[in-house]
């Protein structure tokens, strides 16, 4: 849970999303550096693990610096779980759709092959994320640029586009050299 959203709605992104880049930047160069082999498997979770984590807390206390924190009674968690099922369903079916493709390569391939299936596809997934806080601080103000001037909202989206295609083309050069 990455509190991106608050800072989001309040314009304020500069700070935390320099917090999950750096935290998820960090971890995904940790992986490139510290990954050889397939026994270091579980360095890849660990890594992912503390990169987001270490980015939700430091932007939790962010949240809590600027909104006091209360926990919600039971009754109302009940209400928001039960009037929100459709979206559980939607993220449980995206996560059922993940993995049902390692579990079908699991009854066709060996363990191994498996395993550096799936370690590929993560550290691939991990290095999408660091996109994504980027497309979130940037969203409110495209928005705001499309109703009072469309042509710097296009020009704005090109030049995002192209930053995120040379950085995704310098990632893939630096993995495969």
């Amino acid at each position: 849970f990455i509190p991106l959203w608050y800072f989001q709605g309040t314009e304020r992104m500069r700070l935390p999303l320099t917090v999950v880049v750096t935290a998820r930047g960090l971890a995904a160069a940790l992986t490139l550096i510290l990954v050889r082999t397939p026994v270091d498997a579980w360095k890849v979770l660990a890594l992912d693990a503390l990169g987001t984590s270490t980015a939700a807390a430091i932007t939790t206390i962010m949240l809590a610096r600027r909104v006091p924190l209360q926990l919600a009674a039971p009754r109302e968690i009940l209400h928001v779980l039960l009037s929100n099922g459709r979206l559980f369903v939607l993220n449980a079916a995206a996560n059922v759709y993940s993995t049902v493709g390692l579990l079908i390569l699991g009854a066709l391939v060996p363990r191994y092959q498996v395993g550096l299936y799936s370690g590929a596809e993560r550290i691939g997934r991990g290095i999408v994320t660091l996109f994504s806080p980027l497309g979130q601080a940037l969203y409110p103000h495209i928005v705001n640029d499309l109703r009072q001037d469309p042509e710097r909202a296009t020009h704005t989206v090109k030049r995002t586009l192209m930053v995120f295609v040379a950085t995704a083309l310098v990632m893939q050069l630096a993995v495969i050299t």
